[in-house]
């Protein structure tokens, strides 16, 4: 018998693109797997990667799984790609900017993305947190979002990055407020979480 349940399908529309997700349930991890497609006459950049360094080379890759995860309300979770919010408790010189991949009019990028169960709060700014304790519990809707900026976006500049091919370093004058959501929810049953207790 599969540990993995039949996969899912939901679809996100947006003014410049739209996303079409499947995902699926195991024993051990969620599983999310996403088309975007530019439907608009402008280029966009899709922003679901983070940059990373290999500790070994010091050569700078990707980091394919990283997501942002929380845990806003009772029985709900968000999986965001994207620019992850900087917690008011952590000071950083710099915020963390995903890498931009281009797409032209139709043109597409797919990517699959795997969160081990129970599903956990966690951010790139994870570093900077002590060991907290953590309580279990579940959620009915997952709501799924990645981000993405137009080239019309003010002040917006696009520069290859070394991290991969047809990857992009972006800035823009107000990125963090420029960026565009497609969000999908999925719904599940009783899929587990484990939250930060309050202190």
């Amino acid at each position: 018998m599969s540990e993995q349940l039949p996969e899912k399908t939901a679809e996100s529309l947006s003014p410049h693109a739209k996303m079409h997700v499947e995902w699926s349930v195991g024993k051990r991890e969620l599983t999310i797997t996403y088309r975007i497609v530019n439907t608009g006459a402008t280029p966009i950049y899709v922003l679901d990667l983070l940059p990373s360094v290999d500790p070994q080379t010091r050569k700078p890759g990707v980091n394919s799984s990283a997501a942002y995860v929380a845990l806003p309300g009772q029985r709900q979770a968000r999986v965001m790609r994207g620019i992850h919010p900087v917690p008011p408790t952590t000071f950083v010189a710099a915020a963390v900017m995903p890498l931009g991949t281009r797409l032209e009019e139709n043109e597409s990028v797919e990517r699959s993305l795997a969160l081990a169960l129970p599903l956990r709060q966690q951010s790139c700014y994870d570093w900077a947190k002590r060991s907290v304790e953590l309580e279990s519990e579940s959620v009915d809707q997952v709501e799924f979002i990645v981000q993405y900026v137009t080239l019309s976006t003010e002040g917006l500049e696009a520069r290859p990055a070394p991290n991969g091919e047809g990857l992009y370093r972006i800035w823009a004058k107000n990125l963090s407020g420029s960026v565009l959501p497609l969000a999908a929810p999925l719904p599940v049953e009783d899929l587990p979480c484990l939250r930060r207790k309050a202190k």
